[in-house]
């Protein structure tokens, strides 16, 4: 299991996804049955907050990939992203073909391990 709240991959790495092993955080995750990791951001959004702290959907998707993951829960979304637009989000995600299952994280989720 790897936890990853305030996470930014794309941050400082010039090549980022062609690098993951110079990827911050990518050793934590990498192999691991569950990845909980912050998505907070569409691309569109992130474009204007680059060095914020937070990852876009498709960037801890790509990093889960890269990593091997298992199962990726995603979190930390933005506050003023109403429940309707997550629902749309995590629907059009999960119409990717991946590697890994993909939880959209929401409150009162439990999680089996």
């Amino acid at each position: 299991l790897a936890y990853l709240p305030d996470h930014e991959p794309a941050l400082g790495v010039k090549n980022f996804p062609d690098s993951a092993e110079w990827t911050s955080g990518f050793d934590l995750m990498d192999g691991v049955d569950v990845l909980i990791h912050d998505a907070q951001y569409t691309k569109e959004e992130y474009a204007m907050r680059v060095g914020w702290g937070h990852s876009t959907f498709e960037h801890t998707m790509t990093l889960a990939a890269m990593a091997g993951v298992g199962r990726l829960v995603t979190f930390h979304h933005d506050p003023a992203h109403s429940d309707e637009m997550l629902a749309e989000i995590h629907s059009a995600l999960q119409n990717r073909d991946t590697p890994f299952e993909l939880i959209p994280g929401r409150a009162g989720y439990v999680l089996e391990l």
